[in-house]
């Protein structure tokens, strides 16, 4: 019997840890502007944009982000930041392909996770009325961690796959 991956999801661990103490050491050299650290916990909505003519996007799929971003100030008023973090971003989308001469009917469903570490800018403006406003810009490089995925098939046909239910995406662009 084939044993799961485990060595996939000790790597990125090892890079989250490395970076984590990385922030920690660079907040330490940074003493004279404050650092802020947060929790990021975000519901989100994903889907897929197809470009077959075959195939149709089903509906979306329900996700969720997380994870622990730091801002390192870069004047003492606050107002310029940098910021980074890690982010564990799980999203994924719905596949479907109807073959009208077969009557069979594919519904693909599929589950992503991506490790994410965004570097962008944060600018505050000055406080109003007690709120403040930000504008935040940047990039939020990702890479795929983990792929699975459910597949339901109405109907038979030669040369069809079979059903399968949590099976590792092994086509999935990483």
């Amino acid at each position: 019997m084939k044993r799961e991956n485990s060595t996939a999801l000790k790597t990125p661990l090892k890079g989250v840890l490395l970076f984590l103490t990385i922030l920690m050491g660079f907040s330490q050299a940074q003493a004279q502007f404050p650092v802020r650290f947060a929790l990021v916990a975000a519901p989100m909505v994903s889907w897929h944009r197809i470009d077959n003519p075959d195939l149709d996007a089903g509906n979306p799929r329900l996700g969720f982000q997380y994870g622990l971003t730091a801002d390192y100030a870069l004047d003492e008023a606050n107002r310029y930041a940098f910021s980074s973090g890690i982010l564990i971003t799980q999203g994924g989308g719905q596949i479907n392909q109807n073959w009208d001469t077969t009557s069979v009917v594919l519904d693909a469903k599929n589950r992503l996770t991506h490790l994410e570490i965004p570097v962008t800018m944060k600018l505050t403006a000055t406080e109003f009325n007690y709120l403040k406003f930000f504008g935040q810009i940047g990039l939020t490089p990702g890479v795929n961690i983990r792929a699975r995925g459910d597949l339901d098939i109405e109907g038979t046909a030669q040369g069809a796959p079979e059903p399968f239910e949590n099976a590792k995406l092994e086509n999935v662009n990483r």
